[in-house]
């Protein structure tokens, strides 16, 4: 369909999943240096060449790797790499009119030390707006620590302040996929950090009972022989989730797996 990279495209590489758009277009992230929000549009007569234009450019040094569609033409992007912090999640707003500038609008900064951990690498958005996401962990020597998943609560009046709040610390493990959210609950995957003495986990999250408390931790299974999840997951109506492994032990065999979780 198009080829990111290529010498003719005056593009670089892509960074980040595929997000339907009209037409049978597509938004995406790549780098050529900065950041950049791109559409892929479909040709107008069938069987003509696909063409990509840039719709947004992310400043110097800060690094977007993933994008997620809100209402109204609204994108939701997780930044690692960002001056004075360890990540960011900005809000990009289109313009009003076609051609106008697009708005980036930082709705959370991830910080040293306390309950965040660095680098948010995922979001999910909820029906009521609240984002759910994410973080690898790393610090800021590039040092790798715990994962966390994390939520992010809109302001009562626009223009407000987002609320941060951690849901779970996953000490020396990361998850690094979007989660699936379902009846209220969070499922997601990590890998761990220590190679192939151990592999990674499918889990998932219940929110309290009482508002405040909580989050409740199940490992749905627990992967061994050195096989760790990688890439994203998918839940069917049944509840029933599928997904891949990578190897990081001999014979280097991935595997295709599903979980009930009824």
């Amino acid at each position: 369909m198009y080829n990111f990279g290529a010498p003719d495209t005056e593009t670089g590489g892509v960074l980040s999943r595929l997000v339907p758009a009209a037409g049978g277009s597509f938004y995406l992230l790549s780098s050529s240096g900065y950041g950049v929000l791109e559409r892929v549009q479909a040709p107008a007569p069938p069987g003509g060449l696909w063409t990509a234009g840039t719709l947004y450019i992310f400043p110097f040094l800060s690094t977007p790797d993933s994008l997620t569609a809100g209402p109204n033409g609204v994108f939701y992007v997780t930044m690692s790499n960002t001056p004075g912090g360890l990540g960011s999640v900005v809000q990009l707003t289109p313009p009003a009119a076609p051609g106008g500038r697009w708005t980036e609008t930082l709705l959370y900064r991830f910080q040293s030390g306390g309950d965040d951990a660095g680098n948010p690498n995922s979001l999910t958005l909820a029906g009521d707006g609240t984002l759910y996401g994410t973080t690898y962990g790393f610090d800021l020597d590039g040092d790798i620590g715990r994962g966390t998943v994390f939520q992010l609560t809109p302001p009562p009046s626009p223009g407000g302040h987002w609320s941060y709040t951690a849901l779970r610390d996953f000490e020396d493990f990361h998850p690094d996929v979007p989660l699936i959210l379902r009846n209220g609950n969070l499922y997601g995957a990590f890998e761990s950090n220590y190679g192939s003495a151990y592999g990674g986990a499918v889990f998932e999250l219940q929110p309290p009972s009482t508002p405040g408390g909580k989050w409740t931790l199940t490992y749905l299974h627990q992967f061994t022989g050195g096989q760790s999840p990688f890439g994203n997951l998918v839940m069917d109506e049944a509840g029933t989730i599928f997904g891949t492994t990578i190897s990081t032990a001999e014979p280097y065999t991935g595997t295709v797996f599903a979980i009930t979780t009824k």
